[in-house]
């Protein structure tokens, strides 16, 4: 792999590089631009949650407002994805401006820059000797240069049904009690029911 690192392109860019999202993700990535030396040129959100909000000191924009403002400008995807409406917004938005999407910790360090690739090279060569397929090791490979470049490329490359993973991959059997040990809105419980609705009770 002889990818750039994310950071180190934004840090010669010539363009202005606007965050989409006024979150948690936002923060971050805000903190590490500030680090780098990387400046950032704007915030903007969906339509419907901008409302005259200013985040980190800068006014939140629409996607439309960013263009008008910024025109040719580099974006950075500051939140998680799991809607599919909201997933073609955001490839609308790739296939109009340059889009990359910034593996940050959420908590502690570890940021996966060059260095980080670097100094783990040998671990991630070992990981991949495990795999015994090559659609695992190309997942693999493709979640490290994801994690490197920010090019959310890697990972719609290796996109597949989840319905059908799981289905695959676990071994369902009628009357089995599952434990469902997150605690967000019971997205997930809803989910297993819908997947395997004859278990005995979640």
């Amino acid at each position: 792999m002889v990818e750039i690192d994310l950071w180190e392109k934004l840090k010669n860019a010539k363009r202005p590089i606007v965050i989409y999202g006024m979150g948690d993700g936002c923060d971050k990535i805000l903190g590490v631009a500030n680090e780098k030396g990387i400046k950032i040129a704007g915030i903007f959100a969906s339509d419907e949650y901008v409302r005259g909000q200013i985040a980190n000191g800068f006014p939140v924009m629409t996607y439309k407002k960013a263009r008008e403002t910024f025109g040719d400008m580099i974006v950075l995807l500051a939140f998680g994805v799991f809607r599919d409406d909201l997933m073609e917004r955001i490839k609308h938005i790739a296939a109009e401006t340059e889009l990359y999407a910034p593996d940050v910790p959420l908590f502690g360090g570890g940021l996966f820059d060059r260095a980080y690739y670097e100094d783990h090279k040998k671990d991630f060569d070992a990981v991949e000797e495990m795999l015994s397929d090559e659609a695992s090791k190309k997942a693999f490979r493709n979640t490290v240069l994801f994690k490197l470049t920010g090019h959310p490329d890697y990972l719609w490359e290796i996109e597949s049904d989840k319905k059908k993973d799981l289905v695959s991959l676990i071994p369902f059997q009628k009357g089995d009690v599952y434990l469902d040990l997150g605690a967000y809105d019971g997205d997930t419980a809803s989910e297993w029911d819908s997947l395997f609705p004859d278990h005995g009770k979640i």
